[in-house]
């Protein structure tokens, strides 16, 4: 067998696994003559009870075990009997007193803070590639010899220090495993001659004994000068086993500096390796299954104390709340255990609960990496990363016996450092699940390295991105407390449960002098007057029949911007600035559908009416669009002219809105604006349809509709001037779709799906308002778990959601592709979300189709020069480029056939 077992080394794990689960868990392993390879390999829970718990005494460490791991000394893992106890003891008593655990705590918050997120903020930051593996090595590293000595070795920092010590960790694992799996006397040789794997260790024995040497020696001086206190509450152990009770524990000499060296190298290996390999494989398997980051996230979200930095809050009494994460943290483990195998020898002849039968000083080993993939032990789902099978339906956790899971050993010789090990990854999981995005570069090989520590072969190589902000957060502006909701879970949370709750608006000056106290649909507080409103806004405004019926006012006005696209660009590439044509585009419609005007554009320069009224619109839609910390701090009222300005500019507003419903009511002609329809159901319904209901429908048009969708016309063509081949795709659907001899019409949109992805692509990337339109709390309400007090405002960070890489695949990236898969429209929050949603949401879709697609369609489109269009935000209320969009753009031969016509 062992030639086959030497072919397999590679794979050595699963080799294993694949002959326990076709010997029924236990296998009798030959080696070649005289090797002393012979062994029983066994996963079968029963056996490991035996032999750890009901057999314990026959089975200790012994002589083998510790001749294989000499250079573990008399710590405690080499060590049995009466010397076994005295050190278990002790290190029971030490590592559960209140004072170490705190020690711990502080210890990794320290090294996470001041270590581990400066790191991946600076890979973040400048777009690296890191081996995740050597991070969590680096962190476990750090605090292992902090909690072992006090010292701090700054291994974790941005430059990646090389560690001698840490390197000779790695590599004594290493000739242990080889050990493992050589006859005795090939080893031998190589350590009498020094080659090879035990050179190395040789080396690693002798930078072990000088490092610690080294620690002794000045932790004793420190003593000695007084520089530390023997009782200070932040006792290492190091500092702990110096001041040991002889008296109690006889056996322990800490005069002796090989006890003590052999006791931080114990700790070392215990401390670094396993909880280091942990954290690698599960954030490895997380990057495997997103939905797993998403329940960990809602349930830190909702269990979790909002002090999550402070040291009393963030506890294992806190971290034990999650349920879901220690599931997963124990499915890793259980899937790929640190020590992937133990071994075992019976003094005296035994027969195991399988039937098999052992000798004396017979070698049994455990696969722990193959008992996690036992189908008869765990189920026919072994293999899968399941945390919830960790977890019962009332929500508790689910005990599972230590012979079955024995990531943490069992019996007697259970890990003491189980609790510090669960709460180390706990708060690692919890820093990195919620501040970061950890994906997995592209075609990285993941495999073990056959080792005693179940590392990564060739390491986990990630990209790091920065998460946008919490979930959710509270801050204070002004006298507004202030709720802001990053994650999707949460904001259906807010719009389903709590919608009513949430269903009022705050009250701004704007919306009590411009928007007429309040009575707009969107400044109105929810009620009746509100729901009468929204009724108007779907059935009588945006209704399908309606806006079919201004269908010929989109038309020409994207026929309009197609003449002027055209008139410098016939015989070749012509610059023209997109923002105001976009804003023309855009306001022209609203205005059009409203009450017949156009105000804007060409044709429009010499009338002062449409010059007048078109400063006024522009001043309307500034104002805002600006913010004003008025709102936020009431003295400033009293401070600034700010409200005076706004009810200057409300009066004039009014008496231009007044103008267009009054025009409109003396008019001989019925024309088929909105305002035409709004004027007849008046006449029917009066003290439905006022004219203060008429003007602020008005009003409400031309503040969400106008900058709100030129300002995405404007995002959707930078992209696509930064993205050709997308550009290309879509012009080869239409010219296919839609031929050389006609336009493209809005009924041809359904059957341009390209072009549709190119729209909602458009709107995750740049949503309008990166924050929807304000919400207030109209009484006390609980979201995620916090308690929210009445008259709170709420911000659902729209731009953050719409980036979030748990649901979004490469969420920088513009891949109008990702919506092939239509679940992912119902993600889009860009029109906002529940009963206070926007109604426009048709009439937007049908413009922004149409003209995109009539532009692309009808010109060829470049960059003015190599580099690629900026793509920085402004930063108002709506977010626009930060500089206007400049393209080059050349007439196609279609243009010359259509736009003939309406010259």
């Amino acid at each position: 067998m062992l030639p086959g077992l030497l072919v397999e080394i590679p794979r050595v794990y699963d080799y294993v696994t694949e002959l326990l689960e076709a010997s029924n868990l236990t296998y009798p392993f030959k080696g070649p003559c005289f090797g002393g390879l012979d062994m029983l390999i066994t996963v079968d829970p029963a056996n490991i009870h035996h032999i750890m718990s009901s057999n314990f005494a026959n089975y200790p460490k012994g002589s083998e075990f510790k001749k294989i791991f000499d250079v573990l000394g008399d710590g405690i893992f080499n060590a049995d009997s009466e010397l076994w106890k005295d050190l278990r003891k002790s290190a029971q008593s030490m590592m559960t007193h209140q004072d170490f655990q705190r020690f711990t705590l502080r210890t990794s918050m320290s090294k996470l803070e001041k270590g581990l997120v400066p790191l991946l903020d600076y890979v973040a930051e400048k777009k690296l590639v890191v081996d995740l593996q050597d991070v969590f090595q680096r962190f476990t590293f750090d605090t292992s010899f902090i909690l072992s000595t006090g010292v701090d070795p700054g291994c974790l920092a941005t430059e990646m220090p090389q560690i001698e010590f840490a390197r000779a960790l790695d590599e004594a694992e290493e000739a242990i495993f080889f050990r493992h799996v050589k006859p005795e006397m090939v080893w031998k040789i190589q350590r009498f001659i020094g080659f090879g794997d035990e050179l190395k260790m040789k080396k690693a024995h002798s930078i072990f004994d000088r490092v610690c040497s080294k620690c002794i020696a000045s932790k004793r001086d420190e003593i000695t000068n007084g520089v530390i206190n023997i009782d200070s509450s932040s006792k290492d152990l190091l500092m702990s086993y110096m001041s040991v009770d002889t008296t109690k524990y006889k056996l322990l000499n800490p005069s002796d500096d090989k006890f003590l060296r052999d006791m931080i190298l114990s700790f070392m290996i215990a401390g670094r390796d396993t909880t280091g390999s942990a954290l690698t494989w599960f954030f490895w398997l997380l990057s495997k299954n997103p939905k797993a980051i998403t329940k960990i996230r809602q349930e830190i979200n909702t269990k979790l104390s909002p002090r999550t930095n402070d040291l009393d809050s963030f506890n294992s009494q806190e971290l034990n709340k999650l349920v879901y994460l220690h599931g997963a943290l124990c499915e890793a483990l259980r899937l790929y255990p640190p020590v992937p195998f133990q071994h075992k020898s019976p003094t005296k002849p035994d027969v195991l609960p399988s039937g098999h039968r052992v000798d004396a000083s017979s070698k049994i080993v455990f696969c722990l990496y193959s008992l996690g993939r036992m189908k008869s032990v765990w189920g026919e789902d072994a293999s899968e990363f399941k945390p919830e099978r960790w977890v019962s339906e009332s929500g508790k956790l689910i005990h599972v016996p230590s012979f079955k899971f024995l990531s943490f050993n069992a019996g007697p010789r259970t890990c003491l450092g189980k609790e510090v090990a669960m709460t180390q990854m706990k708060t690692v999981a919890v820093k990195v699940i919620q501040n970061y995005e950890i994906k997995v570069v592209e075609g990285h090989k993941i495999e073990p390295v056959p080792s005693i520590i179940l590392h990564m072969k060739h390491g986990l190589k990630v990209t790091v991105t920065k998460r946008c902000g919490a979930p959710i957060f509270s801050i204070r502006l002004g006298n507004r407390l202030t709720v802001v909701v990053s994650s999707y879970s949460i904001a259906e949370e807010c719009f389903t449960k709590n919608d009513i709750v949430l269903a009022n608006r705050p009250k701004f000056i704007l919306g009590k002098h411009i928007e007429y106290n309040f009575t707009t649909m969107t400044s109105a507080p929810y009620g009746d007057h509100w729901r009468n409103l929204r009724r108007i806004g779907t059935l009588e405004i945006f209704s399908s029949h309606k806006l079919n019926g201004f269908l010929s006012i989109r038309k020409d006005e994207i026929r309009h911007l197609l003449l002027l696209l055209s008139k410098n660009s016939q015989h070749g590439f012509a610059k023209v600035e997109m923002r105001q044509l976009f804003y023309d585009l855009t306001i022209n419609n609203i205005l059009r559908m409203i009450a017949g005007k156009r105000y804007y554009g060409e044709g429009t320069e010499q009338d002062d009416v449409a010059r007048r009224v078109s400063q006024l619109i522009d001043e309307i839609v500034y104002r805002a669009g600006a913010g004003n910390a008025a709102d936020y701090l009431p003295i400033l009222r009293w401070i600034t002219d700010f409200e005076k300005g706004v009810k200057e500019l409300a009066s004039r507003v009014d008496e231009f809105l007044q103008s267009l419903v009054d025009e409109k009511r003396v008019g001989k002609e019925k024309g088929n604006t909105m305002m035409d329809h709004l004027l007849f159901l008046q006449e029917t319904q009066p003290d439905y349809y006022t004219d203060v209901t008429l003007k602020g429908i008005i009003i409400v048009m031309i503040l969400a509709g106008t900058e709100t969708l030129a300002g995405t016309l404007e995002w959707a063509m930078l992209n696509l001037l930064n993205h050709q081949e997308v550009l290309e795709k879509a012009r080869t659907e239409i010219d296919t779709k839609i031929g050389f001899d006609r336009l493209i019409d809005e009924a041809d949109t359904k059957n341009l799906p390209y072009l549709q992805w190119i729209v909602l692509e458009t709107l995750r990337l740049h949503p309008a308002a990166p924050t929807n339109v304000p919400h207030m709390t109209s009484d006390d309400c609980m979201l995620a778990g916090y308690d929210v007090p009445r008259g709170s405002m709420l911000l659902v960070n729209i731009w953050a959601m719409h980036r979030d890489p748990s649901i979004w695949e490469d969420p920088e990236m513009f891949k109008p592709e990702r919506f092939e898969n239509e679940k992912l429209n119902q993600k889009l929050l860009s029109f906002g979300i529940g009963r206070r949603a926007c109604p426009g949401v048709g009439l937007a879709h049908r413009l922004l189709s149409l003209a995109l697609g009539s532009m692309v369609q009808c010109f060829e489109w470049q960059r003015i020069g190599e580099e690629y269009v900026d793509t920085r935000e402004e930063l108002m209320a709506m977010m626009r480029p930060a500089t206007p969009l400049l393209a080059m753009c050349k007439a196609r031969p279609i243009v010359h056939k259509i736009l003939d016509a309406f010259a």
